[in-house]
């Protein structure tokens, strides 16, 4: 990636794009990235493979880009749209930077304040509840040392994982393991996908190139079995039809898809889409930070009743 967050990887795609959109040849843009782009040793590398003979998109693929990135941009080589392909991942990572950052302050927040309450309000009675009475207090004081490493170790991992994106991918991995992450993780494959397909849309990409791009970008179970039905049926009776048996879309974005192939409006039709699933990301994420510190609030009171008991036992 262009850089180590996601507002760094849409900033330079996004003078990629312009730069590109005025002229600049491939050579020249690399050469602008490897003197003040982020990632300035990466860039190098790229320069180097391009001027060798090889294409982008090979190039991107041995430096691990996403799944998302090689596939478009390749996209975008075969069809000469490589500007709109960049401006495009732009918007999309911006986008993605404000996803990224209400779902680190939907964790953050409560869990520090959570810390907090543990030093400030439940250690100190434990601390002289031990005195007296020591070992009914180790019972519950050891785990409430190994909870505040656990916090301490997340805040940790979560700083570095802004300047570390293998990290920020390893911990990406990991939540989606988590109940949260797998109740997310299902929108923002599918938003990946709607994004991907309407960017191929948009750089007028062929059939087989714009298959091969939701190949690449079909991350979840369920749109990886969608879209090899899609591919078969598109490939023998059309697109509309195969959108419409593929169970991707649901009967009011297949209206919208229809009216948009009738009116040659089907990439802003798919734009709607897109926006719809980031709708759905954005509203279960609201969900979590309205619920997380109420949870957490009420794990708090759990620990200070627990030690005004332990204090009247003491007495």
């Amino acid at each position: 990636m262009f850089g180590h967050t996601y507002q760094q990887i849409s900033d330079s795609y996004n003078a990629l794009g312009v730069m590109l959109e005025s002229g600049v040849d491939l050579i020249n843009l690399l050469s602008f990235q490897e003197k003040s782009g982020a990632d300035r040793p990466m860039a190098s590398r790229l320069l180097a493979r391009v001027r060798s003979g090889a294409h982008l998109h090979t190039a991107l693929r041995v430096e691990k880009f996403s799944g998302l990135e090689v596939s478009l941009i390749q996209a975008g080589e075969e069809t000469g749209e490589l500007a709109v392909v960049f401006k495009q991942l732009s918007q999309y990572y911006w986008e993605r930077s404000a996803i990224d950052r209400n779902l680190k302050a939907a964790l953050f927040k409560p869990l520090f304040l959570f810390s907090v309450a543990l030093i400030c309000v439940s250690l100190p009675p434990f601390v002289l509840g031990y005195i007296s009475f020591p070992k009914f207090v180790f019972l519950t004081a050891v785990p409430i040392a190994v909870v505040i490493g656990l916090i301490a170790t997340l805040f940790d991992l979560v700083w570095r994982a802004t300047r570390n994106p293998g990290l920020d991918r390893w911990l990406d991995k990991k939540f989606n393991q988590l109940p949260l992450g797998q109740t997310l993780s299902g929108p923002i494959a599918e938003e990946r996908f709607f994004v991907a397909f309407h960017i191929c849309i948009k750089a007028g990409a062929s059939l087989h190139t714009l298959f091969r791009t939701l190949d690449a970008v079909s991350q979840h179970p369920r749109l990886e079995g969608a879209t090899r039905f899609l591919k078969s049926d598109a490939e023998a009776k059309g697109l509309a039809i195969a959108l419409e048996k593929s169970g991707i879309f649901a009967p009011d974005q297949i209206a919208g898809i229809r009216t948009g192939e009738s009116t040659g409006r089907l990439e802003q039709q798919l734009q709607i889409i897109v926006k719809e699933q980031r709708g759905q990301v954005e509203y279960r994420l609201k969900l979590f930070k309205e619920w997380a510190p109420r949870i957490l609030y009420g794990a708090i009171g759990f620990f200070v009743a627990l030690n005004m008991i332990l204090i009247a036992v003491r007495k």
